[in-house]
């Protein structure tokens, strides 16, 4: 079967389903200033804790210059659509089906992006993908890495957008550039509102006499936005994450911090970071 999904001929066998309650879907942007931060393990997570609340999430993968979401969660050999295979020419879509020919990871669907054998999605295609995930859905994570122009010129509402940040000096340099585009980005297009920007601080590598961590408390001060949490090195996760063996569980040490998150995330803090920039 062609895994290509058209807009006029998608998968006519899910058209006889139920249709499932309408949901209307957060979204949720992730991105960091540099590759290797840690980012799309952070989404991994994030979806896992949000399995105790029974919610269900979607994970999509916008990082068009690397991809491989489905890699690191050992995804790459399993069956299901990815990005590229999906095409909406008329800017529609079967919602329904589109859901269901996901990749299964958990309790969760994943829409990953395979940079070696497809083309990159247009953005009024990401908008279309994104407003039919969003109808069957409680919230959507989206990996896009370090250039976030196409998820913003689509004009989706953006509910948070999280900043993965190595707590180095030049962590912390870069994070704040980083900031200051995504925000200057959302302004530049008259649908989009600034979102509330939390920064995760990502602790990815054990703190030696050669990687000087700063403080929490000197990565908030510096980039102007709230830290939101702090992920501490796990060697177990990542050696997994490496071999492409996925994510087995959340540590102790991060489940505090990512249960922080995730409220934050459903309460959103946009009170805080709208004053902040209609002051400028």
């Amino acid at each position: 079967m062609n895994n290509t999904v058209q807009a006029y001929t998608l998968l006519n066998r899910h058209q006889t389903q139920d249709v499932r309650k309408i949901y209307n879907a957060k979204i949720i942007a992730c991105s960091s200033a540099s590759g290797g931060v840690g980012l799309s393990t952070l989404i991994g997570l994030l979806a896992i804790i949000h399995e105790e609340s029974k919610q269900q999430c979607v994970l999509v993968d916008l990082d068009i210059q690397s991809g491989g979401l489905d890699v690191l969660l050992g995804l790459e050999h399993e069956r299901g659509l990815r990005i590229g295979d999906v095409r909406a020419p008329l800017g529609k879509i079967d919602d329904l089906a589109l859901n269901a020919e996901l990749i299964q990871w958990r309790n969760h669907k994943v829409l990953a992006h395979n940079i070696w054998h497809q083309e990159t999605p247009q953005w009024w295609e990401v908008k279309t993908i994104l407003e039919a995930l969003q109808k069957h859905n409680d919230l959507i994570f989206i990996d896009s890495s370090r250039n976030v122009k196409r998820l913003q010129k689509c004009g989706v509402a953006i509910h948070a957008h999280i900043v993965a940040v190595e707590p180095t000096v030049l962590g912390m340099s870069r994070a704040k550039a980083h900031c200051i585009a995504i925000a200057q980005h959302y302004t530049q297009y008259e649908h989009n509102k600034i979102p509330s920007i939390l920064l995760v601080v990502m602790r990815t590598r054990h703190a030696t006499k050669r990687v000087q961590y700063v403080t929490t408390q000197d990565v908030q001060a510096y980039v102007e936005y709230p830290v939101a949490g702090v992920i501490e090195y796990d060697a177990q996760l990542y050696k997994r994450m490496d071999m492409g063996l996925s994510i087995q569980k959340i540590s102790r040490k991060n489940k505090k911090a990512l249960l922080s998150l995730k409220r934050l995330i459903v309460t959103g803090n946009a009170q805080l970071n709208r004053a902040k920039h209609s002051k400028k």
